[in-house]
């Protein structure tokens, strides 16, 4: 492996609605076993859910955020994603990690 101890994932789909589709994530997690959730890590992705969806039930639910900027910038509908909003939502997801050693990740666009 690459020496992490988390799981990454992105939010998954919402379904046409995004507060339920976080109701039924937060009821999935808190089926998890307590090894398994504390590996979780929540990731934004490039379609459904922006940091600022996933960034504040990451702070409420204490699980590790991690940011991927590209993903930020090229969501549909998601405007100026300017470097003070990039600085601001990674200093907030910094602090989402507890102490840990924070993970970003740094998707890249698809050739073609």
């Amino acid at each position: 492996m690459v020496g992490v101890d988390v799981m990454n994932v992105h939010g998954g789909g919402a379904f046409g609605n995004k507060t339920t589709a976080l109701v039924a994530l937060a009821m999935g997690i808190n089926r998890l076993s307590e090894r398994a959730r504390s590996r979780l890590t929540l990731e934004n992705d490039d379609v459904t859910f922006t940091p600022d969806d996933l960034l504040p039930f990451c702070e409420e639910n204490r699980i590790p955020f991690v940011y991927d900027v590209h993903h930020h910038r090229c969501t549909a509908g998601v405007k100026n994603v300017t470097d003070d909003v990039v600085r601001e939502i990674t200093e907030r997801a910094i602090k989402t990690w507890l102490g840990r050693e924070p993970l970003m990740h740094i998707s890249s666009p698809a050739e073609g």
